[in-house]
């Protein structure tokens, strides 16, 4: 999604009022693979910040204007990416931890 761009899923359980083994497997296929989906954005997470992190320190040690021109660069765009990963990660939250709070409205997420 670009700047200003918004989409939103919604997800909506109210009036389900059975459900057979073959959904119930197929909502626990569900919820498990959004589960590991949210720990693997975690994980990707983690070594985009030291990336970032060391990025800025040596945009704080150098005065190489060429060097600062990449450096800039490389903030901008891991910047962007730590935004898409906190986004992701947190749509997928609300996704799979819906069934807890079922108050009948549905779930929408705006990136």
């Amino acid at each position: 999604m670009t700047g200003g761009e918004e989409s939103k899923y919604e997800m909506n359980f109210s009036g389900v009022s059975t459900i057979n083994s073959n959904e119930c497997e197929r909502c626990a296929l569900f919820l498990s693979v959004l589960g590991e989906t949210r720990a693997a954005f975690h994980e990707m997470n983690q070594p985009l910040q030291i990336i970032l992190g060391t990025a800025e320190l040596i945009e704080m040690e150098t005065t190489d204007t060429v060097i600062m021109g990449y450096l800039k660069e490389i903030l901008e765009q891991t910047g962007r990416l730590s935004a898409i990963i906190q986004n992701t990660h947190t749509m997928i939250k609300q996704a799979s931890e819906h069934k807890e709070h079922d108050d009948g409205q549905p779930i929408a997420v705006s990136q």
